[in-house]
């Protein structure tokens, strides 16, 4: 499971409790679950994966049970726990859990929307391809009718295909032209 530790944590009155005391509180959230159930059956469970000592955790626990001599004015007095069966129960579980799925959908809904924008751009460039190489055969047919007239009208090989070259260089010219300004 994963939980999000909020970088608020460190300006919350939690942060002016004893090292035990913050130690056991952020392995109290790594350790609950979507609904805020924290499974320690025993003190010494708490102990073991918080990596302090027995009477540290029995403090804390007692602490984190207790109003917030700092907070009052917080939901459930501050207190940051309850006792149930199997367990603790993580007060304002889910009040932060609802800000990081919040933020979840945020996520998600900028990432849909530039995927989206991403495919519209992938269709605009085709689409500008396919109406370039239509641009291209058109010119080229007109070049190449260009040619043939000329012949057709008596002028020379090489001066029917400098005018047919004209044509081709004129628009490229021209659409540079536009392209740039």
């Amino acid at each position: 499971m994963y939980n999000k530790l909020f970088t608020t944590i460190l300006d919350s009155s939690i942060w002016l409790e004893p090292t035990h005391v913050r130690i056991v509180w952020i392995t109290l959230l790594a350790a609950m679950d979507k609904d805020g159930f924290a499974h320690f059956s025993a003190v010494g469970n708490l102990s073991g994966r918080a990596r302090v000592k027995d009477e540290e955790a029995a403090d804390a626990i007692t602490i984190l049970m207790n109003p917030d001599p700092h907070n009052q004015d917080q939901p459930n007095d501050g207190r940051r726990i309850e006792r149930v069966p199997g367990g603790f129960l993580v007060l304002n579980a889910p009040k932060y859990r609802a800000i990081h799925d919040a933020e979840m959908q945020l996520e998600a809904n900028r990432n849909r929307v530039a995927n989206w924008r991403a495919k519209q751009a992938a269709k605009e460039a085709k689409r500008a391809a396919r109406a370039s190489k239509a641009e291209s055969k058109a010119l080229n047919e007109a070049a190449g009718r260009a040619y043939q007239k000329d012949v057709a009208n008596g002028k020379s090989d090489i001066e029917a295909m400098a005018h047919a070259n004209r044509i081709t260089k004129d628009d490229r010219r021209f659409k540079a032209a536009e392209e740039e300004s």
